[in-house]
């Protein structure tokens, strides 16, 4: 993989020896019913409400990411009734229309963001997060070597409609998960 004809090569072979080693284990992500979460690299990826999904690692280079979206709401700023357990949606299923997932008629996504899960080189055990519709974004481990972030948070409502309660953009950032 690397020679060390002299020191300079040997100190690159030690950075980027981190990112050879490898891992194993699963981030397992819990997402409130109502709300949607859809894979950003996957092309073929259909929106999933509510559930949960799994992220297996083996390298430390992996991230996976996805998109993270509000709970419908109507345009009059009510939220539309909760999806039923018939809309969800696993990756082997078809595709539903928008009246079995609640997207249809007025109803609007609040706001979206984009989140990643990363592992680093001591990640050797499966974990688990949960993410809230509250302005403290998710529940679970800040010390076992996972790691999950959301940014790029865009609010979709109608212009003169912020996303503050009951529509705020939950924060989630396990490494820095100050208090909110």
């Amino acid at each position: 993989m690397c020679s060390f004809t002299n020191f300079s090569s040997l100190l690159a072979c030690m950075a980027i020896l981190p990112y050879a080693l490898a891992v194993k284990g699963t981030v397992k992500v819990n997402f409130p019913s109502d709300s949607i979460s859809q894979l950003v690299d996957d092309a073929s990826a259909q929106p999933q409400v509510g559930e949960s999904r799994e992220f297996k690692f083996d390298e430390v280079s992996q991230v996976w990411n996805f998109y993270w979206k509000g709970p419908p709401v109507n345009y009059l700023g009510a939220s539309t009734p909760s999806v039923s357990s018939s809309a969800v949606r696993s990756s082997s299923s078809s595709a539903r229309s928008p009246e079995e997932t609640g997207l249809a008629g007025n109803s609007q996504i609040p706001w979206m963001q984009t989140c990643h899960v990363s592992v680093d080189d001591q990640f050797d055990h499966d974990v688990e997060f949960t993410l809230r519709l509250q302005q403290a974004g998710f529940e679970g481990p800040k010390d076992q070597h996972a790691t999950i972030k959301c940014d790029q948070a865009i609010c979709l409502l109608p212009e003169g409609v912020e996303c503050e309660d009951p529509y705020a953009i939950p924060y989630v950032d396990s490494m820095n998960s100050a208090d909110v």
